[in-house]
């Protein structure tokens, strides 16, 4: 297949190692013959900032440092020991990239410490300068760029950084620039940084806040001061303080897209830390919107689930359905720009390995984001990933990239006529009122009510824009419908398409005599409304745990953990999901329920019914699409047997964590 008809784009993510400086066209035909297709575009992973602060032109071939060539300038990959490149030969890697059709980004993070060859290490200009790096609650300086910063001349580090960044990709014939981990977001999160001198002086100049007399002047040198200044802005201003940050990022990135885009270049970048719109806001500072406004071309999506699941990152959480959730309303919050999702395969680096240590995941991972669907105005779906960004893309072997290859085409090359569930609606006016509501009360945000729906079986695999809902046939689900502005809350009870379910805090806009489920009698209880549609309601569920006081955990520092919720009954959520099933006729799992999940897009005369399998061991899954079944064939290279109906039912045997995809007539 040409590269212009393939059903998504692909892009490899890739350090210099994984070239060959040696080569006469530097291990490009090499990578092209191991991967059999050329990407669409190459970003090379040049680690550290300094790639950009240090360059001093073209004019004299010089070697570029270790942490340059290697992502901590690690010593060796699984094809060669890391080569010293010179700033010529890089030259000549994007040119031969060219020559296959393959644009090439660069891309670095905001880190700068490495291990060189045994030896503590950090890259010069950015060891120079401390007052540039993140700063914690209690003035300590961790070693990581913030990139809002000024120098310690005064200048606003941007008004050195776009500048250097233009040269830089002159020189070099970049087409573009891939904004990584710490220039996309901060990395520590808002609650823990970055409370600085600097930054919080700019925050008060930009908010007109004043802070009391005792937290005035400088606290950097003083931890307790600091440690105090910061409570107090976290506790008192924290709207405030996170849309100072908002707006910084999306200034910061709207003067890297017009020098760029002035120059033909394009610009995309990292999402939030795997975090949602809500959470990459609230905790990262990403306001995705704004920074599409500011011009960003594209995001790279962290869904990097598979990885996470097995302990790349040291912790034990399997958060394929928090991703999941995050995809489908990252793109109903940005419908128009391409979401392209990271798919990890391996980092020696960081010593965690998918494709050999978890293969059945990350197949999973791959069908389970590639029917993820977008409804627009006139009725067509999109997807909401573009497709892959490869992370990382050295050391893989032929047949592996072929395995990768079946399974992109098997998950983006179909296309349904329709999703078999309910279209969640997103509201830009609730998403703006939920930061109010989640600080005042800890109520599920959206996110938070999608995933745990999915995890409970509902499968909720298309999102609409509440203005579009004129190309919506079937259910609808809206979450949080006590934020939605009055004129949206009409248009969605006026809604004769199908049955609308509402979840969310009580609300006198949707009658009372609707509600069909409640989490118990509490006013910041969840409850659940049934618009138009026939159900059979469970009894009230009862009172929720969590319903009554207050979490009391305080915000999370990594990104791996939770925000703090007021907790919500098992048996709501379960309620919920299967109203959503039965509201939707969709597909059931009656067997093996606790461990396998199912759904299903039409395809016009066959339905592909996707069955996964969350457990450790292979399930035998149960489903029953509640229509006679003609004939079943496999679209997975798993099972090798034929998969035999009773019925409406199907059962078939699932891989641990894995999934099997079905065409059902």
């Amino acid at each position: 297949m040409a590269l212009g008809e393939r059903s998504h784009d692909r892009w490899l993510w890739i350090e210099l190692i994984g070239f060959d400086n040696e080569s006469p066209d530097l291990g490009v035909g090499d990578l092209l013959a191991r991967t059999g297709f050329a990407p669409q575009a190459v970003s090379l992973l040049f680690f550290t900032p300094d790639f950009v602060h240090t360059h001093a032109g073209m004019a004299d071939e010089h070697v570029l440092p270790p942490d340059q060539c290697a992502y901590c300038a690690r010593p060796l990959g699984r094809e060669r020991k890391r080569q010293a490149w010179t700033n010529w030969q890089l030259k000549r890697l994007v040119e031969a990239l060219h020559a296959r059709g393959v644009a090439v980004y660069c891309s670095f993070f905001n880190l700068f410490s490495s291990t060189v060859d045994g030896q503590f290490h950090q890259s010069p200009w950015c060891a120079a300068h401390p007052e540039m790096w993140e700063t914690r609650r209690n003035g300590d300086r961790a070693a990581m760029l913030c990139p809002l910063k000024r120098m310690a001349d005064g200048i606003e580090y941007e008004a050195f950084f776009v500048p250097q960044l233009v040269q830089v990709m002159d020189d070099y014939g970049f087409d573009g620039y891939h904004g990584a981990d710490g220039y996309s977001s901060t990395r520590l999160p808002l609650n823990e940084i970055d409370y600085s001198d600097d930054m919080v002086d700019q925050w008060r100049r930009a908010s007109g806040v004043e802070l009391p007399d005792s937290l005035r002047g400088p606290c950097e040198k003083d931890p307790a001061r600091c440690e105090e200044r910061a409570a107090w802005i976290w506790a008192n201003q924290r709207e405030s303080w996170l849309e100072f940050w908002a707006e910084r990022f999306a200034g910061f990135w709207s003067l890297v897209t017009s020098a760029l885009h002035a120059k033909g270049k394009r610009v995309v970048l990292n999402s939030g830390w795997t975090r949602d719109p809500f959470q990459a806001a609230y905790r990262y500072g990403a306001d995705y919107q704004r920074l599409a406004r500011a011009g960003v071309d594209g995001f790279v999506v962290e869904t990097v689930s598979a990885g996470v699941s097995i302990g790349a990152e040291g912790i034990l959480t399997d958060p394929r359905y928090d991703y999941q959730a995050m995809l489908l309303l990252m793109k109903g919050y940005t419908p128009d720009v391409p979401l392209m999702c990271l798919n990890g395969t391996q980092d020696t680096c960081e010593q965690w390995d998918v494709l050999r240590h978890a293969p059945t995941a990350s197949e999973r991972e791959i069908l389970s984001l590639s029917s993820l669907f977008l409804r627009r105005a006139d009725g067509s779906l999109t997807r909401c990933s573009s497709g892959p960004v490869v992370c990382l893309s050295d050391g893989i072997a032929a047949h592996e990239w072929q395995w990768l290859s079946d399974r992109w085409e098997l998950g983006f090359a179909y296309r349904p006529t329709r999703t078999i569930g309910p279209t969640l609606v997103w509201s830009d006016a609730a998403h703006q009122a939920q930061l109010a509501d989640y600080i005042a009360t800890r109520r599920w945000t959206v996110h938070k009510t999608v995933y745990e729906l999915m995890a409970a079986n509902a499968p909720i695999r298309t999102i609409a824009r509440a203005e579009d809902l004129s190309g919506v046939t079937g259910p609808l689900l809206v979450v949080n419908p006590h934020l939605w502005p009055a004129d949206e809350l009409v248009r969605v009870r006026n809604y004769t398409g199908g049955p609308v379910m509402a979840i969310g805090g009580r609300t006198g806009a949707l009658p009372a005599e609707a509600i069909v489920a409640e989490d118990g009698p509490d006013s910041m209880a969840l409850v659940c409304w049934v618009l138009g549609g026939a159900a059979s309601p469970p009894a009230a569920v009862g009172d929720g745990p969590g319903n009554v006081g207050w979490p009391t955990a305080p915000d999370p520092v990594t990104f791996l953990e939770e925000l703090p919720y007021r907790a919500v009954s098992a048996q709501f959520v379960q309620a919920c999901a299967r109203l959503i099933v039965q509201l939707s006729e969709a597909v059931e799992v009656v067997g093996r329920a606790d461990v396998t999940r199912a759904w299903a897009v039409d395809l016009g005369e066959i339905q592909r019914l996707f069955i996964t399998n969350d457990s450790h061991y292979y399930a035998a899954a149960e489903v029953d699409l509640h229509r006679p079944i003609e004939s079943v064939a496999v679209a997975t290279c798993f099972p090798g047997m034929p998969v035999m109906p009773n019925g409406s039912r199907i059962t078939v045997r699932v891989p641990p964590r894995g999934i099997v995809a079905l065409d059902v007539r």
